[in-house]
């Protein structure tokens, strides 16, 4: 009886060596693997300090040996960069904007309001992702080409939103369609008086935005636009 009480503390340690072995192990390979992701990182961004002379030496180092803001001077004062950046800023803002404020919507529809031909639009959404967006390019600049918006933001806009919206109704719709009951009752009751009222009569329209909008659309900014 003794020999087993004292077997059981034993196997216990060797059991919880085993596990912090294990996790070591792990936390090293991953440890390792974010290493090797942000090392390239890294280096771009000690490159930034590095002069001309230095970036191009022939004897590389890790870090500058001499520090400067020569690089970021350049680039905001001597290049058209700064423009560049807003024109990304600005289309990448509106069709954020615009493809969640269709996307909600859609999703919503789509996941909680039954009609005739819901599946069908379901099925029509998913089968866009499984084509390259490069064989809407051509239709896309047709259509942009003949409403005389090519070169322009507006142009760019419509492009984005339409390569990100059915994205966006597939993950909110998945997001709504498994948000419970309660809680989309919750968010329709603390929005507003209006919202209140359609949540006690059974159809809490903005309920939708209990999911995250901001993982929803990928956005692709064109810098170059004027």
């Amino acid at each position: 009886m003794a020999d087993a009480v004292i077997a059981e503390p034993a196997a216990a340690a060797e059991f919880n060596y085993r596990k912090l072995y294990a996790a070591v192990a792990t936390y090293g390979v991953l440890l390792f693997a974010l290493g090797v992701v942000l090392f390239p990182i890294f280096w771009m961004f000690m490159s930034s300090f590095k002069g001309q002379t230095e970036l191009f030496a022939r004897d590389m180092t890790l870090t500058p040996v001499v520090w400067t803001w020569e690089n970021y001077y350049n680039v905001w004062f001597k290049t058209p960069f700064p423009r560049y950046f807003w024109n990304s800023f600005y289309i990448a803002s509106v069709t954020t904007v615009i493809t969640v404020g269709f996307a909600i919507y859609a999703a919503y529809a789509i996941a909680r309001i039954r009609f005739r031909g819901r599946f069908l639009i379901g099925v029509i959404l998913l089968s866009t992702q499984m084509f390259p967006h490069v064989t809407l390019v051509l239709p896309l600049f047709l259509i942009i080409r003949n409403l005389g918006l090519f070169n322009t933001h507006a142009a760019l806009i419509i492009a984005n939103v339409a390569f990100a919206l059915p994205f966006a109704i597939g993950m909110l719709r998945d997001n709504t369609a498994a948000s419970p009951p309660s809680a989309r009752n919750h968010v329709a009751f603390v929005l507003s008086p209006a919202s209140r009222k359609r949540s006690e009569s059974g159809t809490p329209v903005h309920s939708v935005l209990l999911v995250r909008p901001s993982t929803c659309c990928g956005v692709m900014p064109g810098a170059g636009a004027r």
